[in-house]
């Protein structure tokens, strides 16, 4: 047992353990914790220092709120106003899309794009203003001076005051103006900023122009064509325009190159009180059928006989065989009555507005001579003899209007075929010439009789009905006397 008393009760040693060394490595952790905290924090709110100078920058930048400026007119003023309030609102919103960050590079540059056009939008609303404004002043111009057509809808929308307009910013931050719906035709119109800068606008502006006065000027320098045709010793000369040439400087008035209708045939259309917007193909032939007729009559017209005679005849001789001649070649020609047409302006001219709602025009075929008609001109009356009666018609008071031609007396040399050389002698060749008057009951009578027919069948045919009759009573006293 005394062997083994020695490990029993033997000295304990220490384990190595040591508690300080073991603080002081704690206090060191938690120095290293809390200064990598402090480096943390001091990180942290350094780039917290950089965002906020970065984000002040961009509110500098961005957010920067446009001026109006005044325009003169209080309401336009209040309507500008409404119209950069939305841009500033917009304005906060592409900053803060800007500020996060979490947009691609290609809708970045978009949205710095927009927010530049909204900082000129005070420019470029003086741009649309003054644009705006040249539209306007341009129609009451053309209106007043008789160039445009009334455009009613304008009228409603843009000049009944800025009450009416509604302003706002496009998708690339340019003014945009609108304009109420007050027709209620349900669609809004829209002036988008391509028009404004331009200073186009979105109506039609129909221009107002003269069909009359285009012909007038396409004819000024038209030639005439002259016909001769000589049948034994007569020689027939026929002068003016060329119903084909007539027919292309017709086309060439109505019709552009790609054979749509002109300005001017809207122009008519609506003066004419017809339909305008979808003319129909009736419509489409008065209107080529007039400017023919037109252009047909703008020169004058010729249909001259002459009669060439020997040299060794006598004046006497000459002219009894003409005489004899021309009684050879009269044919008993049967007249009777063409097919009831619309009356014409270049038919009846000054007297087409005398005459009756929905009378006819008739044409007289073969020839009905009057020995002689008076008319007035210029406060005189006038006689002319041998009228033969190419058409007629009623007035609204029911009376005959005719009109048809003359022959007038031209004193010419005639040239003498053997020798080539003109003759002292001197022929007398007739011209025919135009007219247009209003006849009186008894001539009224006489053409009918001619026609083998009665007045009543003549009213008739013109469509002269109790319908289309005057309420006055003509005044016969005021017919002039013809024979």
């Amino acid at each position: 047992m005394a062997g083994n008393s020695s490990s029993v009760y033997a000295t304990s040693r220490p384990s190595g353990f040591n508690i300080a060394d073991t603080i002081v490595q704690q206090e060191q952790i938690n120095m290293a914790r809390q200064d990598q905290k402090r480096r943390e924090q001091q990180l942290e709110e350094q780039r917290k220092e950089k965002l906020f100078e970065r984000d002040e920058k961009l509110r500098e930048r961005l957010l920067t709120v446009p001026q109006n400026y005044d325009t003169g007119s209080g309401s336009l003023n209040e309507l500008q106003g409404r119209i950069i309030m939305q841009a500033v609102n917009r304005k906060g919103e592409i900053y803060n899309l800007l500020r996060n960050g979490k947009i691609n590079d290609q809708e970045r540059i978009k949205l710095e794009i927009e927010n530049k056009n909204l900082d000129n939008l005070p420019a470029n609303l003086k741009v649309a203003t003054q644009n705006f404004t040249k539209i306007i002043d341009d129609y009451k111009k053309g209106t007043s001076e008789g160039s445009f057509f009334k455009n009613i809808d304008f009228e409603q929308k843009v000049l009944n005051g800025f009450d009416n307009y509604l302003g706002s910013v496009d998708e690339n931050g340019f003014p945009l103006i609108g304009f109420k719906d007050v027709n209620g035709d349900g669609k809004m119109d829209l002036m988008p900023w391509d028009n404004l800068k331009e200073g186009v606008g979105v109506w039609n502006f129909q221009p107002k122009l003269s069909l009359d006065k285009m012909i007038n000027e396409s004819t000024k320098y038209l030639g005439t064509e002259e016909k001769k045709t000589v049948s034994g010793y007569i020689e027939k000369t026929t002068k003016g325009v060329p119903l084909d040439v007539a027919q292309q400087v017709a086309k060439g008035l109505i019709y552009d190159t790609d054979g749509k209708f002109k300005d001017v045939v809207y122009s008519y259309l609506r003066e004419n009180d017809m339909n305008y917007i979808s003319p129909t193909a009736e419509d489409v032939k008065k209107i080529e059928q007039y400017t023919v007729d037109r252009i047909l009559n703008s020169k004058d017209k010729k249909d001259i006989t002459e009669k060439n005679f020997s040299a060794e005849n006598s004046a006497a001789d000459r002219a009894q065989r003409e005489r004899h001649f021309r009684a050879s070649q009269v044919k008993e020609e049967k007249s009777g009555l063409g097919e009831a047409v619309e009356p014409t302006k270049a038919t009846w001219g000054s007297h087409y507005k005398e005459l009756a709602k929905d009378v006819r025009s008739i044409p007289i075929t073969g020839k009905v001579s009057l020995d002689a008609v008076s008319v007035k001109e210029q406060g005189k009356n006038k006689t002319y003899s041998n009228v033969t009666v190419d058409n007629y018609s009623y007035t609204k008071d029911g009376k005959m209007v005719i009109s048809g031609s003359y022959p007038e007396g031209k004193t010419t040399k005639s040239l003498n075929v053997g020798t080539n050389a003109w003759s002292d002698d001197k022929v007398t060749v007739a011209e025919n010439k135009k007219m247009k008057t209003i006849v009186s009951k008894e001539t009224e009578s006489r053409i009918a009789k001619m026609l083998n027919t009665t007045t009543d069948e003549l009213k008739q045919r013109a469509n002269y009905t109790s319908k289309n009759m005057s309420n006055e009573l003509p005044n016969y006293n005021d017919e002039l006397p013809d024979f």
